[in-house]
């Protein structure tokens, strides 16, 4: 069976072939088994579907099945058990019911793609390339770094040299990554993969060996190496808690609080503003701006402006 575009062009989108088919009850509906689905765009192969037998109705662009599948693109690899597909105006439209374990950024080197696995998989054909929406228990690997989460939604488009790519990854409740010794939990999350650019909002937690921040709202650029924490309100400012050997326990408050790190030389700047406190022992600084200094996880400086007032 084949089906083809409604425009002008009458490309065909899309080709359904088994080994064997037979009709059932259901007028314009065939079982068949050993499928292949086979979608196009512009002429050109988009995706294959394989799986060992299923229930199409070609007049109504449809086919479903209970049984293992394997779709493949240049974009993707996804597999699972259960699924569905029908062909609309926009392209395919279609769901994995069970078992979903995806594989993207292909043109990159093995160890550095994106890897999914989650409950269930809808994917559906948008405008800048494909929308792959997972759901229930979502586990995101993506080199050193692991996220969970309830829901994650990935746009795949074409990059600059014609390759697909993960463009972006937006995740959704109790939001947990992990990335080497550095754990982050929020609400949400809005990662641009090509800038490397995270978003968390939503009761953000950062915790690490020696420190512990809360924080409305985080976002890093990994390119920088550049953590910036803002407070969802006045009433509720963001905290760092640090722990450092031979040092009393130190807390840090501001409305903004920016981490810069550099890895090379083990050296972190920590910079507070508004209503920024600094209370470690019996030593307690207020000030508009504080500029606190690491090497090595000890503070060798200190700095505040604007109304200091302190002991």
């Amino acid at each position: 069976f084949a089906g083809f575009t409604e425009d002008a062009k009458a490309e065909k989108a899309w080709e359904l072939s088994a080994e064997r088919m037979k009709p059932t009850g259901e007028a314009g509906t065939w079982d068949m088994e050993k499928i292949e689905l086979r979608s196009f765009r512009d002429g050109k192969l988009q995706t294959t579907f394989t799986t060992p037998f299923g229930i199409a109705t070609p007049e109504r662009k449809a086919a479903q099945g209970a049984a293992p599948v394997v779709v493949r693109s240049a974009a993707f690899n996804l597999s699972g058990l259960g699924w569905s597909w029908r062909s609309t105006p926009q392209g395919d439209a279609f769901a994995i019911l069970a078992g979903v374990a995806a594989e993207l950024d292909l043109a990159k080197p093995v160890l550095a793609r994106t890897r999914i696995r989650a409950e269930r998989l809808d994917a559906a054909t948008v405008e800048r390339g494909t929308q792959l929406t997972f759901v229930g228990q979502v586990v995101v690997d993506r080199r050193d770094e692991r996220m969970t989460c309830e829901r994650v939604v990935c746009l795949v488009e074409e990059g600059p040299k014609g390759e697909a790519v993960c463009r972006s990854i937006v995740a959704q409740g109790k939001v947990v990554r992990i990335a080497g010794r550095q754990t982050l939990t929020g609400a949400a999350a809005d990662y641009d993969l090509p800038a490397e650019r995270l978003l968390l909002t939503g009761g953000v937690t950062l915790t690490e060996p020696g420190l512990r921040a809360t924080a409305g709202s985080l976002r890093h650029e990994a390119k920088l190496d550049v953590t910036t924490l803002q407070s969802p309100d006045e009433a509720h400012p963001v905290k760092l808690n640090l722990s450092r050997r031979d040092e009393p326990e130190t807390e840090l408050t501001g409305q903004a609080v920016v981490l810069r790190r550099e890895a090379k030389a083990e050296r972190t700047l920590v910079e507070l503003t508004g209503r920024a406190t600094y209370v470690a022992g019996k030593d307690r600084l207020e000030a508009t701006r504080l500029i606190a200094t690491e090497a090595k996880g000890v503070t060798v400086d200190l700095r505040a402006s604007g109304g200091v007032k302190g002991r």
